[in-house]
């Protein structure tokens, strides 16, 4: 089968049932949960927490890993 060849409603179809034959229904419920769109705009959020770091701040992050 060739998914270019096939709609976008059979390729979600398709899907489902993959992640229903792999993780059974509770598990692709969870799965889709964690794919529900999200509000606001990620680049924005992004840009406000990159911008708030310092290379300070990123090294102190980095030795706590470590």
């Amino acid at each position: 089968m060739n998914v270019r060849d096939i709609t976008d409603a059979e390729v979600y179809e398709l899907g489902l049932e993959v992640l229903l034959d792999k993780l059974g229904h509770a598990g692709t419920i969870r799965f889709l949960q964690q794919c529900e769109p999200t509000t606001g705009d990620y680049t924005v959020k992004r840009h406000k927490w990159l911008d708030g770091l310092d290379m300070e701040t990123i090294m102190q992050g980095i030795q706590k890993l470590r």
